[in-house]
């Protein structure tokens, strides 16, 4: 698998396959993760995988993902610099 920025990534998985205890989960942002149109689903995974995880990160704007999924209630949180002022942030 490779990003949109060309690093490659190896040995992962799809969402689908990744069951058991998750040391670290780490969710990275890109194009549209600051959107707030989000599959359902995903969100919905990510909060049980965040359960199931000993702790849970993000990269840049995949932090507003973490935000969707409830994961950063009561926390502050930072993202890349040209999202901090969007709406909703």
């Amino acid at each position: 698998m490779q990003t949109n920025r060309g690093i490659e990534l190896g040995n992962a998985l799809p969402v689908s396959e990744i069951s058991g205890a998750i040391d670290t989960l780490v969710i990275v942002g890109g194009p549209g993760a600051e959107s707030g149109n989000y599959d359902p689903k995903f969100i919905g995974w990510l909060r049980e995988a965040a359960d199931r995880s000993r702790r849970v990160a993000s990269i840049c704007t995949g932090a507003f993902l973490l935000a969707e999924a409830g994961l950063l209630d009561g926390k502050q949180a930072v993202t890349h610099w040209k999202f901090c002022e969007r709406p909703g942030a």
